[in-house]
């Protein structure tokens, strides 16, 4: 599954639990952006928050559906597995700045 304009958040990850949805594809490692809104109001246009996702496959945390569980959380019973990976450009440029 995918969901639109890549947005997901907790409740709607244990919702692809609940529903069996064995594999999700909607993580954007990396990325965040705030959303637009609507005529209506709604600002869950082209949102979404990946910016501490991993860049491999993983099994989210119940408490948080942008990283996998860590010792002592449940995980969620849906692999995400990131379709791209961006670095960020204070990451890439300080990776440049460490190795000189």
């Amino acid at each position: 599954v995918r969901t639109g304009w890549n947005f997901h958040n907790n409740l709607t990850m244990r919702k692809l639990q609940d529903l069996k949805v064995p594999i999700d594809f909607s993580a954007l490692s990396g990325v965040k952006r705030f959303g637009i809104s609507d005529r209506r109001g709604s600002s869950f246009i082209n949102d979404c928050n990946w910016e501490i996702t991993p860049d491999k496959p993983y099994f989210p945390s119940e408490k948080d559906y942008r990283r996998a569980a860590i010792e002592g959380e449940s995980a969620l019973n849906v692999l995400e597995v990131p379709i791209t990976t961006y670095i960020s450009l204070k990451h890439f440029f300080g990776k440049i700045i460490r190795t000189k």
